[in-house]
């Protein structure tokens, strides 16, 4: 009976300890500087654990599989604690969209499960939604540029089926799109040739990737902006 009792006990103190030894996560936030403390905790527990605290989501957790054991230390902010923590793993980090949550993580997005070459900061976007002003100021712009593209072809199309006769008309401010349906110029119908349609799609498209480098452009200018104040 002594050496159940002794047994008995022994096997409680075991559990006890591999207890104690799997809760040896510590999250705490001091102000935004955030301490976190693991002792041979899975990578995925490590996150889950942060993400109970800092009240973001994690999306992508079941894509883990270098789900490996960490042991560290680490203090920070959050976005630098979670780069420790992520280093060599391609993930994203999405914040708020309004000036009054831009600081405020919203989504930690793991794009892959398996360890690799880290993403460079410039591959870490920042979601924001632009002023209304700006994207009017935008929407004219883009408009322009579809005019300037698309306008030559379509006056090329126009001086061939008129033959020279007439002016041509000018392209409306909403963006164009290929289409098989008849369209008007100087009053009279036509159909567009397939040429000219695959060539509008391709000035459609170039027109598209002007927009992005315009609202690249912008962000980095509002960006750079609030850096130099």
């Amino acid at each position: 009976m002594r050496y159940s009792s002794t047994f008995l006990i022994a096997a409680a103190f075991a559990l006890a300890t591999a207890t104690a030894a799997s809760a040896e996560i510590r999250v705490e936030d001091n102000d935004g500087v955030w301490t976190v403390s693991a002792t041979g905790e899975p990578l995925s527990e490590v996150l889950a654990t942060m993400q109970s605290e800092a009240g973001f989501r994690l999306v992508g957790a079941d894509r883990l599989i270098d789900d490996n054991a960490i042991s560290a230390d680490i203090s920070g902010s959050l976005g630098d604690v979670l780069a420790r923590l992520l280093s060599g793993f391609d993930y994203a980090l999405v914040y708020g969209e309004t000036p009054e949550t831009a600081d405020q993580l919203q989504r930690v997005v793991l794009l892959s499960g398996r360890a690799g070459d880290a993403p460079d900061e410039s591959q870490r976007l920042t979601v924001e939604r632009l002023p209304a002003e700006l994207s009017e100021e935008d929407g004219e712009r883009v408009s322009d540029l579809l005019a300037r593209q698309v306008q030559p072809l379509m006056d090329a199309e126009s001086g061939t089926t008129n033959a020279g006769g007439g002016d041509s008309s000018t392209l409306s401010a909403a963006p164009a799109t290929p289409s098989t349906a008849p369209s008007t110029s100087s009053g009279d119908d036509y159909e567009l040739d397939p040429e000219t349609q695959a060539a509008l799609a391709e000035a459609t498209r170039r027109a598209q990737q002007d927009l992005q480098a315009l609202v690249n452009a912008l962000q980095a200018a509002e960006d750079n902006g609030n850096n130099d104040n």
